[in-house]
């Protein structure tokens, strides 16, 4: 008598194909859930970041301004023109007198972005800040935000402040105090102005605002 054949339900499937011990299929899931988890504890270290004192000793502000600084340009996007060549170097500017002193230079020591190595450069006026990446404009230069507004418009510059309604009046990004906490928010409707893609990471843990009307 001849053997019965197996019938198809019972055939062994062929095996995935692996790499390194794994499918292949369930190594890109787990690299999408990886990152994804990546994404999640950086935004929650961005939001660390805002504790100015809470019954021990204080953080120096500017220390803590020049931390967030540093993570901003991770979760920002800037125009493709901004970031050629690719060795160019990636300006961080403050607008004349600097608060940060030699905390800015210090955070940003031997950074890069990308291949783009990170220069802090003071401007002592108006002239030339259209070719910052990132512009702080301390609290005494807000004065002068319609003028900087002007000469920046749709160059792909992410102003970032630290004075009432910055971000409300063209801003993209400005500190406040609440509490015991430094905290952000987002102009969103100014980083479309300038040409920049926020990470949702990051507009998670902000204050999202728009343009103040009239």
């Amino acid at each position: 008598m001849l053997p019965r054949p197996t019938p198809p339900a019972a055939k062994a499937r062929r095996p995935s194909r692996t790499v390194g011990g794994a499918s292949r299929a369930s190594g890109f899931v787990g690299l999408r859930s990886a990152l994804r988890g990546a994404a999640r504890a950086a935004a929650s270290a961005l939001a660390c970041l805002a504790l100015l004192g809470n019954g021990g000793e204080s953080i120096d502000e500017y220390q803590l301004k020049a931390a967030f600084l540093s993570k901003f340009v991770k979760y920002v996007t800037w125009p493709d023109e901004r970031t050629t060549p690719p060795d160019a170097p990636f300006v961080v500017g403050v607008l004349g007198s600097d608060p940060f002193g030699a905390k800015l230079d210090d955070t940003f020591k031997s950074r890069k972005v990308d291949e783009h190595p990170i220069v802090v450069r003071r401007f002592g006026g108006l002239e030339g800040i259209e070719g910052a990446h990132v512009l702080f404009v301390p609290d005494r230069e807000a004065k002068d935000l319609e003028r900087v507004l002007a000469l920046t418009a749709a160059a792909g510059v992410l102003l970032v402040g630290e004075s009432d309604d910055f971000a409300r009046a063209g801003g993209v990004v400005n500190f406040y105090v609440e509490g015991d906490k430094l905290r952000f928010e987002v102009n969103t409707d100014a980083a479309k102005r300038q040409r920049l893609k926020v990470s949702s990471d990051l507009l998670k843990v902000a204050r999202i605002v728009t343009d103040k009307k009239g």
